[in-house]
């Protein structure tokens, strides 16, 4: 949630990109998931999923008009274990 916070989106968002997440990967913070995820959303009350990273996926959903938000795991999970480490 901190993480997408920092990159400035709105709490309302943050929390509907941590709750998808926290659904789809339930261990994503204990397995150490390595996986590069997109968050698309097709519009404000529009429903939301989780879909594996691809450039030509996000630049195809953001021409749609379509919210996009990258989810990578790999780089949240290692912020978190500086973050304990430090």
């Amino acid at each position: 949630m901190v993480y997408w916070l920092s990159v400035v989106f709105t709490f309302e968002v943050a929390r509907e990109v941590l709750k998808t997440v926290k659904e789809e990967y339930p261990g994503f913070l204990s397995d150490g998931e390595q996986k590069r995820l997109i968050f698309v959303k097709e519009s404000q009350a529009g429903a939301a999923k989780l879909v594996e990273f691809d450039v030509e996926k996000v630049v195809a959903a953001w021409a749609q008009g379509k919210f996009v938000v990258p989810v990578w795991l790999d780089v949240i999970y290692g912020r978190l274990r500086e973050k304990v480490k430090g």
